[in-house]
Formats: C-alpha cells, sequence, structure tokens
C-alpha cells in the first residue's frame, strides 16, 4: 500500500534489502496520501472508508503491509475484514518482539500523537509492560525531526541530535520506534532499539516466504 513518496521508497529499498537473492513480489496499491495525511491521525470518519476501500483491493495478496504507524489505529476499527489476517500489524508484531525480550517497561518515539496517546501506552500494558512517558523535550524533539524528515529538510546535525537522544533512551529501557520517518534514522544492531516499520518489514517477507 502505497502511503507517502518517501515512506513507501523507504519500506521498498528495505524489502529489497532484506530479501536479499530471495526475490519478494510487491503490488503497490496507490492511495491518495494529501487526502488521507490531513485527517491523521484521528479522524476516523474520514479514515476509515479509505483505508477500507484500499484494502478491499488488495483482496487477492497473501501479505498487505501499511507504511504509516499511525494508520494502523484506524485499522484497528474496522469491521472484519478478509484481509485482516493478511495484514502486518506493527504494534502486534513489535509487542510480540518485546514479549520475547521479557521487557518490563519501555518508551515509544514517535509523532507527538504517538507519544502521547494511550494507543501504544494501552497495548503495552496489556501485555504487563509499563510504558515509560517521554519527556517533554524529548516529545518536542523527536516530532521536530520526524516533520523535516518528512519535509525532506533534515541535517547531519538533526540526525544526530535524533540518534543521541535514542541511544540515550535506550540505555536505560527499551526504545520502541513508532513512526516511519524515524526509522530511516534508527541503528538497526542496537538490541533495546525495537524500530516498529523494520519489524513489520522483516514479518512481510518471513510470511511470503511462507506461502511460496
Amino acid at each position: 500500500m502505497s502511503l507517502g513518496e518517501r515512506s513507501t521508497a523507504y519500506y521498498l529499498s528495505r524489502i529489497c534489502e532484506l530479501s536479499g537473492a530471495r526475490a519478494v513480489p510487491v503490488l503497490l496499491e496507490e492511495m491518495n496520501f494529501d487526502i488521507i495525511n490531513k485527517h491523521l491521525p484521528c479522524n476516523f470518519p474520514e479514515l476509515e472508508p479509505a483505508l477500507q476501500d484500499g484494502l478491499n483491493r488488495l483482496s487477492e495478496c497473501d501479505v498487505v503491509v501499511i507504511p504509516n504507524m499511525t494508520l494502523h489505529e484506524t485499522f484497528d476499527r474496522l469491521p472484519t475484514l478478509s484481509a485482516a489476517a493478511r495484514v502486518i500489524h506493527p504494534v502486534d508484531e513489535t509487542l510480540a518482539c518485546l514479549g520475547n525480550a521479557q521487557a518490563d517497561n519501555a518508551v515509544v518515539l514517535g509523532s507527538a500523537h504517538t507519544m502521547t496517546s494511550p494507543y501504544w501506552a494501552d497495548a503495552l500494558r496489556n501485555m504487563g509492560v509499563n510504558p515509560t512517558s517521554a519527556s517533554g523535550k524529548t516529545v518536542a524533539i523527536v516530532d521536530a525531526f520526524r516533520l523535516k524528515v518528512y519535509a525532506r529538510t533534515e541535517t547531519a546535525e538533526d540526525v544526530k541530535i535524533f540518534q543521541d537522544r535514542i541511544l540515550e533512551y535506550s540505555h536505560v529501557c527499551p526504545v520502541i520506534v513508532a513512526c516511519t520517518e524515524l526509522s530511516m534514522f534508527t541503528e538497526k544492531k542496537e538490541r533495546n532499539i525495537f524500530d516498529a516499520a523494520e519489524i513489520q518489514i522483516k514479518t512481510a517477507i518471513h510470511r511470503v516466504s511462507k506461502t511460496e
């Protein structure tokens, strides 16, 4: 599902890199992200029919990946779909990885909405993990960086500030990166950082390989 030029390009590049020599066929369902984006994060009366229509057009796909973290909150509100089992849900998959790590607490970094809304926090509590709130300064820094990445105006200094901030938190507790723009600049080898987009992509590749 194509949602935003840079996010979609990032997902495609990571699919290519992570699948290696094994070619993974990808069908892009073009969505009008300019329209969707103005209704994010939670104008559900507008978002639900748009997302459901896009998913209905992907009914023949074995695996469906939505390259937008926030839109999965809308997905959770949809009535049961035949495509539901095929959608790789980044929240579910990330929490499964966090559970395997036997974490007691975790902090979520994403958009300002993601970091302050109960969506991820409630999901963590439901699996017995204590959600740790990011400081107000961190929320401002991370959200400002996210917006710069979306606009393609981030600088090397911006990237370093973000990466230093996420590394600082990872020394205290597990960090969930819940925003595609942030994933683009997240270190992939840090054990205490759980990159939701990366986990989503790896799960999709694994599921596709099982259907071949």
